[in-house]
């Protein structure tokens, strides 16, 4: 349950005793590392302070046994501020998970990449695909961010037609709302190319003022974060 109202899921992520010295974003913010071979858990910060109930010391019922709380981890903006992470032997027993869904090393030397991902990809006794984590996590969300990329720049058309329209009904009406001071410029001699210049000069240094102060206030959209 989340504190605002509601419920939602989240990820638990089974760990060995060298996932914290992989991940050098993450560190503890409080409590200690969960056991091994007991139903322990570490919370990642950003869960700890939407849901309900994940504090140090706290117990999370869970499948077939009860979970203990031990620490609050911090991992900065990557995901793993929103998971849950316990031995990976416990999780499986717990959610009858009899295998591995995947499994994370780190290479000595990022150039044996290549080489290392032929012997596994390549072996008979495996059927797994080898990929580099970036290149994994890309894969994972390359549907959504399509979706995304689709919905930004439909948006973004239907908002500068919007903008556009919006321009030329406010010039039409500025024009309009003028008569007298046209006239009074065609009747001092300037051409009818000349006040059409004029209004059109304007228009654009108006549209450019409102530009620059549109990007102002959406440069601070930078301090936002979506994970």
């Amino acid at each position: 349950p989340k504190k605002q109202g509601g419920a939602s899921n989240v990820t638990i992520r089974g760990i060995g005793r060298s996932s914290l010295a992989m991940r050098h974003q993450v560190k503890l913010k409080s409590g200690r590392m969960p056991g091994f071979g007991v139903p322990e858990l570490l919370v990642g910060e950003s869960l700890a302070e939407r849901f309900s109930g994940l504090t140090v010391g706290s117990t999370l019922p869970g499948n077939m046994k009860n979970w203990r709380i031990t620490g609050i981890m911090k991992a900065g903006n990557t995901a793993f501020s929103s998971e849950i992470w316990a031995d990976a032997d416990q999780v499986m027993q717990s959610f009858r998970r009899p295998v591995y869904s995947m499994v994370i090393f780190k290479l000595s030397e990022r150039a044996k990449l290549d080489t290392v991902k032929g012997l596994i990809e390549h072996d008979p006794r495996l059927t797994l695909q080898a990929k580099d984590e970036v290149q994994f996590y890309l894969d994972q969300s390359e549907m959504m961010a399509m979706f995304l990329k689709i919905l930004g720049i439909s948006m973004t058309v239907i908002f500068s037609l919007g903008a556009v329209i919006g321009a030329m009904i406010t010039m039409y009406s500025a024009v309009a709302n003028r008569t007298r001071e046209i006239g009074t410029l065609r009747a001092l001699g300037f051409q009818r190319r000349a006040i059409l210049l004029s209004f059109l000069v304007e228009s654009l240094l108006l549209g450019f003022i409102g530009g620059c102060i549109g990007m102002v206030f959406a440069s601070f959209m930078q301090l936002v974060t979506i994970s």
